[in-house]
């Protein structure tokens, strides 16, 4: 692992941009709602905020490269896991969020769309050459992720959020079978198969036939692994989500009522 040091780096210019973004947050919190840093929402806001640096400004960025799973554990970190919990963070008071099914189904659809586009070999070599172009696509995706997370976290019928929730996972299925069918076509994995490890060996100066002598822990068929784990995570973050959704709601509910009661004993 020692030869990765060199690659292994902190994006600083990120961290300062969330820092001033959690200040920004902690100061409308406070002003707005008189939340404290306990509370349910800015926890999940400055969680959301941690995930974020730790998926797309830490060395984990450039350690999920060796590994198609670990590619796809960040990515769902970054796309399953970061917009929901922002969005659950902030206070529906600051806005009254309406999205009718059309604009909804049509940023399901552009995210999943972007996703399968972004793990076809042609674009990912094509991207990975042009970092500027690189970041730039991945913004898109962030937004088109937070897109298709806002029905789910803003819908208030159940069956509204379980039909986006089945609806996500439905074109999300494409570009993880085509990870799963890959993987057993191409019988195993390794600088051949891995565009990102393509590019970290090059960046190594490294032979790609070497690259499964340096990393031994490779799994043979790591592309099927992280298909799996990217539907499977998929799941787990929609059940989360909607968990820390009812949680939300219920101690919103709780703190208008109180608000309610104060207002009619002062009345009295």
């Amino acid at each position: 692992m020692s030869i990765l040091a060199g690659e292994l780096t902190w994006n600083m210019f990120l961290l300062s941009v969330l820092i001033i973004t959690a200040i920004v947050y902690a100061t409308f919190i406070h002003r707005k709602e008189q939340a404290k840093w306990h509370d349910k929402r800015p926890v999940l806001f400055y969680t959301g905020l941690g995930l974020f640096f730790l998926a797309g400004g830490t060395p984990f960025t450039q350690l999920s490269h060796v590994s198609f799973t670990l590619h796809m554990v960040n990515m769902s970190i970054l796309y399953f896991l970061v917009p929901p919990l922002l969005l659950l963070g902030i206070p529906r008071k600051w806005f009254n969020p309406k999205t009718g099914p059309l604009i909804s189904g049509i940023f399901l659809t552009v995210f999943a769309a972007l996703f399968l586009l972004y793990h076809l070999p042609f674009l990912i070599q094509y991207l990975l050459n042009r970092p500027t172009i690189h970041s730039l696509f991945k913004f898109g995706l962030f937004v088109a992720a937070a897109g298709m997370w806002w029905p789910i976290i803003f819908s208030v019928k159940k069956e509204e959020t379980k039909r986006y929730a089945v609806l996500s996972g439905i074109l999300l299925m494409p570009a993880c079978l085509l990870f799963i069918v890959n993987g057993f076509m191409s019988g195993g994995i390794g600088a051949n198969t891995n565009p990102f490890l393509k590019q970290l060996s090059a960046q190594l100066c490294i032979a790609p036939e070497q690259i499964d002598h340096i990393f031994p822990y490779q799994l043979k068929y790591d592309q099927v692994i992280g298909g799996i784990a990217m539907l499977g995570l998929h799941k787990c973050s929609i059940m989360l989500v909607c968990n820390l959704k009812g949680r939300a709601m219920r101690g919103n509910i709780g703190n208008s009522e109180k608000d309610v009661s104060f207002k009619r004993s002062n009345s009295k």
